[in-house]
């Protein structure tokens, strides 16, 4: 024998809807977080190639150049890290003694 129809409403818990509602925001939130540190990431890359494309040009440039005078190598030091802009000086150095 199939069981009768129940008309009764069942209360629904609005605490239920709100944390429901708290963790599709916070769903989306995470989603605009990641796409937005991916973009962030992609533009660091695209300015890294920026970077190392304009010194490898002015380091071409130094090199063809046949009487690279001081302010040739100040100016392709300062483009260089630390490190590197310290041997490029150096080098400098031996060229003048």
């Amino acid at each position: 024998m199939p069981a009768p129809y129940d008309y009764g409403v069942t209360p629904l818990d609005p605490f239920a809807s709100v944390i429901s509602g708290l963790k599709f925001g916070a769903g989306i939130a995470d989603i605009q977080a990641a796409q937005q540190e991916r973009q962030f990431q992609q533009e660091q890359r695209a300015q890294a190639l920026r970077q190392a494309e304009m010194v490898r040009a002015e380091g071409a440039k130094l090199l063809a150049n046949p009487n690279p005078s001081a302010r040739d190598f100040i100016n392709y030091s300062l483009l260089l890290p630390k490190d590197q802009a310290e041997s490029v000086r150096q080098s400098f150095d031996m060229l003048n003694k």
